[in-house]
């Protein structure tokens, strides 16, 4: 099951995020809350993706509580660990969260380079770890408390 709710936070974290949707709304960015707390199976799934068939990913999707996809969106990896909370920090414990740019009504993954670089560089202004500066696995919807501050 997929968690979207700011209170499933950590307190440290919710208070960070508060502060970049204000920024967020400030800036007329629309955004929408695609997941914030991660249970291990809905993990799991996420990590089959682009690595397993399409079969067996969708099997650990029902387990998980989540819709089936199809055989495009199967080959496209959007994770590279298997694990929740990675150094104290994951979506595991309630220390990240995704969020996805809108357009209109309409969530919109496809845009451009330069919007995911206008929401990554507010989230930093906001204290946070931006997931679309790593080097191995760019995760641009992705932002998460800095292990630093811990």
């Amino acid at each position: 099951m997929q968690h979207r709710d700011l209170d499933s936070l950590d307190p440290r974290m919710r208070t960070r995020v508060d502060v970049f949707l204000f920024k967020l709304k400030q800036a007329e960015f629309p955004v929408t809350v695609i997941e914030t707390l991660r249970e291990q199976d809905v993990q799991d799934a996420y990590y089959a993706q682009g690595r397993d068939t399409l079969e067996n990913i969708n099997a650990l999707r029902k387990k998980a509580g989540l819709w089936p996809i199809g055989i495009k969106e199967s080959k496209k990896r959007v994770t590279d660990s298997r694990i929740l909370v990675y150094k104290g920090v994951g979506h595991g414990n309630g220390m990240a969260i995704d969020l996805c740019p809108m357009a209109g009504k309409i969530v919109w993954w496809g845009a451009p380079v330069e919007t995911w670089e206008r929401l990554g560089t507010i989230g930093e202004a906001s204290l946070l770890e931006w997931g679309g500066r790593w080097k191995t696995f760019r995760d641009c919807p992705h932002f998460q408390y800095p292990r630093k501050d811990l």
